[in-house]
């Protein structure tokens, strides 16, 4: 979230104030004398209907997600979505509650309470000559509801930074996206990889091909241009032949790549709870001594899955390959709508760092490559994180993902 935005906000409050308020005049003309003379209840009660009607107006969400951003500061992900579902509908009328309340609360003090502080200050001030408001006939009780008078200008004309704040903690919350949204934003970023994945083995297995037969070819002609033309033609020839086909397949991905085709799919629901079966038992077979309690969702969406073998996998090879001797300890399974995944292993020099202390296994330096800004990446298409690093003598990774839900 930006830093604090006070004119950006302030002027958030206000517009729902002017809102709050119009909805409240349309009221107004609907509801009998009589009602609004007995209690100010019905007005609040038909003011508030109306204006969470609002929030189904169409437009409505796409113009609090752009003041939410740019006069509320918010950065995380606001949604908006092509077909609204039911509950971006129900979340968009809270939002636009929270919108209008908070703009009356901040209007109501402004124009009430604000005004009435003054009064009172100013009769205390004057020392309860001609005043307008009852007040205590004591010089104690005056300076007391002289004191609180103050307080209550002062909580008035401060009230819109916690106002606004909680709106824009709201925000994310009621505008951002659903766990359908997630899933599909998923679904989109998986093939959008995938996609990359095909082109850069096609690249190299294509492409590159035709640029190794072009070096051949070329150093081949080169030797026998002088002595025998007819075989530089020959390979001349087959150079324009070879680059061709390469400039066709390269037209190729580049149309494909303009249209953005999609991928193949994910595997079948419920196939990863298999391969990670596998996975394990291939660890296990390789020699590692490998404690595991697993707990996979039966709901976990397929692709979800998918990717989850693939960072399971991630990290018992990184387990394998940097790890010490010992057991491996593997925990996996769901709290409450987040699943949760840690993979603890002895660090190579463990005995050291035992016999040291968790200072010194701390100092054990991080590893390289680029295998976990890979699982970084990948955890994030889910909105999910990772954390690793050296604790006590060991090498702790914690993966933690949202778990989605397949669209109804």
């Amino acid at each position: 979230m930006r830093g604090s935005r006070p004119g950006g906000r302030v002027a958030w409050l206000m517009a729902g104030a002017a809102i709050c308020t119009a909805a409240a005049l349309l009221v107004a003309l609907f509801v009998p004398p009589e009602l609004r003379v007995r209690g100010f209840a019905p007005m609040v009660l038909g003011s508030a209907l109306l204006g969470g009607l609002v929030g189904l107006v169409p437009g409505v969400r796409e113009i609090e997600v752009a003041a939410a951003r740019t006069m509320l500061g918010v950065e995380e992900d606001l949604v908006v979505p092509a077909r609204p579902s039911p509950a971006h509908r129900l979340r968009g009328i809270a939002f636009v509650q929270v919108h209008l309340l908070s703009g009356a609360v901040l209007a109501a003090g402004l124009t009430m309470a604000l005004p009435a502080s003054t009064v009172v200050i100013v009769d205390v001030l004057r020392g309860g000559a001609g005043s307008f408001l009852p007040l205590p006939a004591d010089p104690l009780g005056r300076a007391a509801a002289g004191i609180g008078a103050g307080l209550l200008a002062v909580l008035v004309l401060v009230i819109w930074w916690p106002l606004g704040a909680l709106a824009a903690r709201l925000a994310p919350v009621l505008l951002g996206p659903t766990a359908q949204d997630r899933l599909a934003l998923a679904l989109a970023r998986s093939a959008q990889e995938a996609a990359r994945t095909r082109i850069a083995r096609d690249l190299h297995d294509g492409i590159g091909h035709a640029l190794t037969v072009v070096s051949l070819q070329a150093a081949a002609g080169r030797h026998v241009i002088t002595r025998d033309p007819a075989s530089a033609e020959e390979a001349l020839a087959r150079i324009e032949d070879t680059a061709r086909r390469a400039l066709e397949e390269l037209d190729g991905m580049l149309a494909a790549l303009r249209e953005d085709a999609p991928s193949g799919g994910a595997e079948p629901s419920g196939q990863h709870r298999r391969r990670l079966e596998a996975v394990l038992a291939e660890h296990r077979r390789a020699g590692m001594d490998l404690h595991a309690q697993v707990d996979v969702p039966p709901d976990l969406p397929a692709v979800q899955g998918e990717h989850l073998v693939r960072i399971l996998a991630e990290l018992l090879a990184n387990a394998h390959r940097h790890g010490g001797p010992g057991p491996v300890e593997l925990r996996l399974g769901p709290v409450g709508s987040v699943l949760h995944l840690e993979v603890s292993n002895p660090l190579a020099d463990a005995a050291d760092a035992a016999d040291a202390g968790p200072a010194a296994a701390d100092r054990v330096p991080r590893r390289g490559g680029h295998g976990l800004p890979g699982l970084s990446e990948r955890c994030a298409l889910f909105g999910g994180e990772l954390e690793a690093g050296a604790e006590a003598g060991r090498w702790r990774a914690r993966v933690r993902l949202p778990i989605l839900q397949e669209e109804p």
